[in-house]
């Protein structure tokens, strides 16, 4: 059985296979699967039960359709949310949650794998993709900023000099190349991407429960470490999302034409 993570449905109760795999969908397919804040609220309490479940072994998230993983925030909502100048909930929470779980978690990314849908594939432990996956950090598009907590992912999965590329650029890459850098472990056809993934949760399902616990808590230590104090990075991220050029970015998104930087 499948949760499916939709809008207006952020609390709908999880369900596990007889594999014990608890298998997640992005099911906003018209929208290319873009996230609402009430869908990222169904992936929390979804890895949360994950977590809670002993019966969980694996969680697999997908998005429906043919043509997206997700494609990213919805920007309508924080369009609504810049204008009336309503601080955006804190994506990086959010992503410090998901990869909080416990148990070993797989995206399978198909299309489109843009912004905050990249966000949720980096809260997996291994990011599976078909070969017609795109992957992008739009922010500078919009005028926006990633998340800190998703850029120091994006940093860990890549490494700067690939991050830092691009976070300034924008750029779509393929999932050829998202391999190579090291943003997934593995890219199939995408005839064969349900059937490799299904038998990569088989044996993830079939090893050691605390095993795996383990080795996920061992990597996430290896990752915090050393790392520095956020409040000063915090607090121009928090500029950003406030400036007008936020506004303008996400406006001329909306409206399908090019934005009027202002640098304010």
């Amino acid at each position: 059985m499948t949760t499916q993570i939709e809008t207006g449905t952020p609390n709908l109760p999880a369900f596990v296979d007889g594999q014990g795999i608890l298998r997640v969908v992005l099911n906003n397919p018209s929208r290319h699967n873009s996230l609402t804040g009430e869908m990222l609220a169904g992936l929390s309490v979804a890895f949360d039960h994950a977590t809670n479940n002993p019966a969980v072994r694996a969680v697999v998230v997908r998005g429906e359709g043919e043509k997206a993983f997700a494609s990213g925030a919805d920007i309508g909502e924080h369009h609504s949310r810049a204008a009336t100048r309503t601080r955006n909930p804190d994506r990086g929470d959010f992503l410090t949650g998901l990869r909080g779980c416990t148990k070993p978690v797989v995206a399978m990314i198909h299309g489109y794998c843009i912004g905050g849908g990249l966000m949720v594939a980096m809260a997996a432990d291994i990011r599976i993709a078909a070969d017609d996956a795109v992957f992008c950090v739009p922010a500078g598009n919009l005028g926006v900023a990633y998340p800190l907590a998703a850029v120091q992912a994006l940093v860990d999965l890549i490494g700067a000099a690939w991050a830092t590329d691009l976070a300034l650029s924008a750029d779509r890459i393929n999932a050829t190349t998202a391999q190579d850098i090291g943003l997934v472990t593995r890219v199939h056809p995408k005839a064969e991407l349900e059937s490799a993934t299904e038998a990569l949760l088989t044996r993830l399902a079939g090893n050691a429960p605390l095993s795996a616990q383990a080795s996920k808590a061992s990597v996430g230590y290896a990752l915090s470490v050393q790392r520095p104090p956020t409040d000063d990075v915090v607090a121009i991220i928090d500029k950003v999302w406030a400036s007008d050029d936020a506004k303008e970015g996400m406006a001329a998104f909306l409206e399908k034409r090019s934005p009027k930087w202002l640098g304010s």
